[in-house]
């Protein structure tokens, strides 16, 4: 995941992120989805949630939150 941006943000390209990090050019184009979201999408959510996943089916990010009623872990 690529965190926050802020300042003077110059977008990039599909190609240009799979030659500027090592882990994506390990992967065949083909293979990995991209969710692209708007500068503030969902900060609320990352910062309150214990983590979060992509649900490839929907492709939503579904957050986990702690439950405090159950150990401080759930969703």
């Amino acid at each position: 995941m690529i965190g926050q941006r802020s300042g003077s943000v110059v977008p990039t390209t599909w190609d240009q992120d799979f030659e500027d990090y090592g882990v994506l050019a390990e992967r065949a184009p083909g293979t990995i989805g991209i969710l692209q979201l708007d500068y503030g999408d969902y900060e609320q959510d990352f910062a309150d949630s214990i983590g979060y996943r992509v649900d490839p089916d929907t492709q939503q990010i579904i957050f986990l939150y702690p439950n405090k009623d159950e150990d401080g872990i759930g969703s």
